[in-house]
């Protein structure tokens, strides 16, 4: 019987989890650790190995640092919260950068990576960077919809809200956060229209809705003629939401 055994699952070397006899050849493997397709190979049969390292940035590499020469590696990459897979990743053999696809395949959606069995033919090298979530910010002005700087997961966000001519800021604004209206963790300055939300709020796509408020224009007051007969108007100026309202009385016609 072989002194030793090297035991992979789904591509990843056991390092714990199973026992064996050498006396006997009886292998145990606990059950919890059969995730995948079992390959065991005996001492006497184990071909060259090779190191594998990893390079990556916001993110983790989940894979054993060991591959064997003619056998397919399989690993898998996780990122930090707030980030997102890579699209694509580098793999190097013998310090040559290996073609996905032919050399090998990695899924952008579950982060798994299989160098196949024909291209393992020397030390690995992973290389992958993960890169932040991004969320498109828009908002609706009266009925005019416009769209902002992207906002970034976790991070703060300003943008400044300017009125068109004619027009005020409101004094308060709604703020939504993956369609929810957010009650705290952000800042409105309806003098300055500057809006600041905190990072920790910015966990999704973000809208801004504001209803501008139009400026009052006063109406000009008559100006008294010279003849005393002059009818006299007296402008009354009722304002109502944004709505200027101007009510003219006519004042009794003074006689000499």
């Amino acid at each position: 019987m072989p002194s030793s055994v090297v035991i992979k699952v789904g591509g990843i070397v056991l390092t714990e989890g199973y026992t064996y006899d050498s006396a006997t050849g009886v292998i145990h493997i606990d059950g919890a650790k059969i995730t995948g397709p079992v390959v065991i190979i005996a001492a006497e049969d184990l071909p060259e190995d090779y190191s594998v390292t990893e390079n990556i940035k916001n993110g983790v590499y989940i894979g054993g640092g060991t591959a064997i020469k003619g056998i397919e590696y399989s690993a898998s990459i996780t990122v930090s919260k707030g980030y997102l897979l890579p699209s694509s990743i580098t793999v190097k053999v013998g310090g040559v950068t290996l073609v996905e696809g032919i050399d090998f395949t990695y899924n952008s959606e579950t982060g798994e990576l299989t160098v196949f069995a024909d291209k393992v033919t020397g030390n690995i090298e992973i290389i992958a960077v993960a890169t932040k979530i991004v969320f498109t910010v828009s908002g609706k002005i009266d009925d005019s919809v416009f769209t902002g700087e992207p906002a970034v997961y976790g991070e703060d966000y300003q943008m400044t809200l300017i009125p068109l001519d004619g027009y005020m800021l409101p004094k308060s604004i709604i703020v939504m956060v993956d369609g929810v209206i957010i009650t705290d963790g952000y800042t409105y300055d309806y003098f300055t229209g500057v809006v600041h939300i905190n990072g920790i709020k910015v966990l999704g796509e973000v809208q801004i809705i504001a209803k501008m408020v139009e400026v009052p224009v006063v109406p000009e007051m008559p100006k008294t003629g010279d003849s005393a007969k002059t009818d006299l108007l007296f402008g009354l100026i009722v304002l109502s939401g944004t709505t200027l309202i101007v009510s003219r009385q006519k004042k009794r016609r003074v006689n000499n």
